[in-house]
């Protein structure tokens, strides 16, 4: 119920912000591959691609979890150079 309200996008300038003024060269995040609304965000801000890690939300929870009726499976690894 909080999407499309500009929260994710505002926490992740915040977080970006925060890692450069430290000194960062780059941010990494990862999330599922049913997980679409995430991934376009993270593009939107300057991720892109970097990885798959093939059946990670099948291997590393006892309960499988869903994202709006989809299976995760996989976690879509994404990076953005600062």
């Amino acid at each position: 119920a909080h999407q499309g309200k500009g929260w994710g996008t505002a926490l992740l300038r915040h977080a970006t912000q925060n890692a450069k003024r430290q000194g960062y060269q780059r941010l990494r995040i990862g999330t599922a591959d049913a997980s679409v609304a995430q991934q376009r965000l993270y593009s939107r801000e300057g991720f892109l691609p970097e990885g798959r890690i093939t059946d990670f939300f099948t291997t590393h929870y006892p309960e499988p979890l869903f994202d709006q009726g989809t299976q995760c499976r996989d976690m879509i690894v994404m990076e953005k150079s600062l």
